[in-house]
């Protein structure tokens, strides 16, 4: 299941990607180097839930932490810079993707996307989710139970994913993020 929904996944966005650049032209919304940094992504995706890496996580702790620092130090990163909202929508029919873009605008759910992906707050959301799944009851859950180790990765995925989300497409930019943004200029 899991591999079928990773495959799924890629193709929507390749899908979405080959359908925008007929449409407005090669590079145009999604960069040829966000799509190769949406692909990288995914394989680290498909590497740290594969079967083998998973099975050893189950043995060493090493393989388990490797499993984590994949879906939150390269995955999320590589994902949000490919920018998967824009080749998923496209992957949409015209009408369709015209009316949940429609749809979602006139919820309050582009407020609080920008509250997630503001600087603080998607720090302190990752921070917490770190956190909290280091808690001795909810880690101990999560090496016992299969469900609650996947809940456990999708908020380490997720709260990554938001975080980096922000600083790559956030409103504020880089100079949302302090002296880093001078350094880097």
């Amino acid at each position: 299941m899991l591999v079928s929904n990773l495959i799924l996944f890629i193709g929507v966005y390749a899908a979405g990607v080959v359908r925008l650049w007929r449409n407005a032209g090669y590079g145009r919304g999604v960069r040829p180097l966000e799509a190769l940094a949406f692909a990288t992504g995914w394989l680290a995706l498909v590497m740290a839930l594969s079967p083998p890496l998973d099975e050893w996580s189950e043995r060493w702790l090493a393989a388990h932490m490797v499993q984590h620092e994949l879906l939150m130090i390269i995955a999320a990163p590589l994902i949000a810079i490919g920018a998967p909202l824009v080749g998923i929508l496209w992957a949409m029919p015209s009408p369709l993707r015209h009316t949940v873009v429609s749809a979602v605008q006139r919820t309050p759910l582009p407020v609080l996307w920008r509250a997630f992906t503001a600087p603080v707050s998607a720090f302190v959301l990752y921070g917490l989710a770190l956190w909290i799944w280091h808690v001795p009851t909810l880690y101990d859950a999560a090496l016992e139970h299969e469900a609650v180790h996947i809940v456990q990765h999708l908020c380490f995925f997720g709260t990554a994913a938001l975080f980096w989300w922000g600083i790559v497409h956030g409103r504020q930019g880089r100079t949302g993020y302090g002296a880093a943004s001078c350094i880097c200029s």
